[in-house]
């Protein structure tokens, strides 16, 4: 195929230097092939356009230009023009096989400005004023909503949290309790920057949010979430693969002792040891999801959740469940990422307290140090911050 593409190419040189008829046929004729060659069919062109869609489709070669324009743009060429590189544009990264598209689609625009009329041009001009304008509102949103969901500490709360990150003391002293659960002055160090969390600080900063879910609950008057430990996703998923056995009476203990009356049910999931993720199961929504801040998809995680969904539904309400009527979800691309290899656990913490306030992820690596001092001082309070 590639000894193809290169005849094709070499077909296209050859042809330049004669008359414009037998050129444009010679183009037509190169491009056929080369189109062959890449997509494994006969492809016809007919006109430009059908010239400009075959170059989205080809992407190792360099794009050829359409002949100069003889006459002034109406609306309709306009509109054809900026919709190629609306569609081009949209992954604009370097790296990206289609970037000479996206590059020759800007200078074939570019090229016609001057022979627009002036009205059009401050019209093109406008869309870039409201462009700019309406980018420039979204990302205030962001920020808004950042600060609502993230309020910064006081200086009596950052003083306190200090003082038990960074101070000294016994490394097995108790700091905080509940129930069976504890923390550690050790684990607690772990909030320090630049430091792996542990499975102490991560599940009993899940005990927090579960019980602000509580509070929360009571007031907004809305369905309860439940936060399991770690060690649930991976007894349901053990060496041997998928065990629901182990797992059977785990659910005995969720609000309502009935998993599927709840809004969530939170799961955080330790990758080998070596990595903190988190799937989150929104029952009333009938969908299961992944978050990974290092991008990895959770397919293993996702169907094993949903086979655990139609045990229990098999199991506590003796009928079948419909998985038809389920969704999973793959870790998205706008899910956050960290910048390093350390952070997976507050990525995930994170995950937890937004997802289980119904706000959107609009954390991201600048604000871990933040994220970090929130987690201790839930922890020292007895109670996630609201």
């Amino acid at each position: 195929m590639e000894l193809t593409k290169q005849k094709s190419r070499d077909s296209i040189s050859l042809i330049a230097n004669t008359d414009r008829g037998s050129r444009e046929n010679g183009i037509k004729t190169a491009l056929e092939s080369l189109a062959a060659s890449s997509r494994g069919k006969n492809t016809t062109i007919k006109s430009w356009e059908d010239l400009a869609r075959l170059l989205e489709t080809i992407f190792d070669y360099p794009p050829i230009p359409p002949p100069k324009a003889t006459k002034l743009f109406d609306n309709s060429d306009l509109i054809k023009y900026r919709l190629l590189l609306q569609t081009v544009t949209k992954s604009d990264d370097k790296s990206s096989q289609d970037y000479t598209q996206v590059e020759a689609a800007q200078d074939l625009v570019n090229s016609t400005k001057k022979k627009l009329p002036p009205k059009l041009l401050l019209l093109e001009e406008r869309v870039k004023v409201k462009r700019a304008e309406d980018e420039a509102r979204k990302a205030k949103e962001e920020r808004l909503a950042r600060e609502r969901a993230l309020r910064p500490l006081t200086q009596d709360e950052q003083e306190q949290v200090h003082s038990v990150i960074y101070g000294g003391g016994n490394g097995r002293e108790i700091i905080a309790t509940s129930e069976t659960d504890s923390v550690q002055r050790d684990s607690l160090r772990r909030l320090r920057p630049g430091v792996w969390l542990n499975d102490e600080v991560i599940h009993y900063f899940l005990l927090m949010l579960a019980r602000r879910d509580q509070e929360l609950c009571k007031s907004l008057n809305r369905k309860r979430s439940h936060f399991f430990k770690s060690f649930f996703v991976t007894k349901l998923l053990d060496e041997r693969g998928y065990c629901y056995a182990n797992v059977k009476r785990w659910s005995k203990k969720v609000p309502g002792k009935d998993i599927f009356q709840l809004d969530k049910i939170i799961c955080p999931v330790n990758v080998a040891n070596s990595h903190w993720t988190c799937a989150v199961i929104f029952v009333q929504e009938k969908r299961i999801q992944f978050y990974d801040s290092m991008g990895g998809t959770g397919r293993r995680t996702l169907k094993g959740l949903l086979q655990y969904m139609v045990d229990e539904y098999k199991d506590k309400k003796k009928k079948v469940l419909d998985v038809n009527e389920w969704t999973l979800v793959h870790n998205q691309p706008d899910t956050p990422e960290q910048a390093n290899g350390y952070d997976c656990g507050v990525f995930t913490c994170m995950f937890a307290d937004f997802i289980s306030r119904n706000q959107p992820l609009t954390f991201t690596q600048d604000h871990v140090t933040e994220c970090r001092e929130r987690i201790a001082l839930s922890i020292l309070n007895g109670s996630a911050l609201q």
